[in-house]
């Protein structure tokens, strides 16, 4: 993944899916910064978080879906977690 990484042209498909407009990002995601800036971008609005995966990342992204509706709770922008398990 390395050399995937290193060598992947930034102007052509992704080398993991193919896909043109949606680039792989490797290493794990700042989940403030992702929940920080839509929630700029969308003053007013309730955010749909969507989750299916490990028990720990569930807890995570459940905890930062309060932390930035309390904190954007004067903008009027809510995150409502929700989550799937198969």
């Amino acid at each position: 993944i390395r050399n995937i990484a290193l060598y992947q042209d930034p102007n052509g498909p992704d080398a993991v899916t193919g896909m043109c407009r949606s680039p792989t990002y490797y290493g794990r995601p700042n989940f403030d910064g992702i929940f920080e800036t839509i929630g700029m971008r969308t003053p007013g609005a309730d955010i749909g978080v969507f989750f299916c995966g490990p028990k720990p990342m569930g807890r995570t992204l459940r905890k930062l879906s309060r932390k930035w509706t309390k904190n954007l709770r004067h903008m009027g922008t809510a995150f409502d977690f929700h989550k799937e398990n198969f």
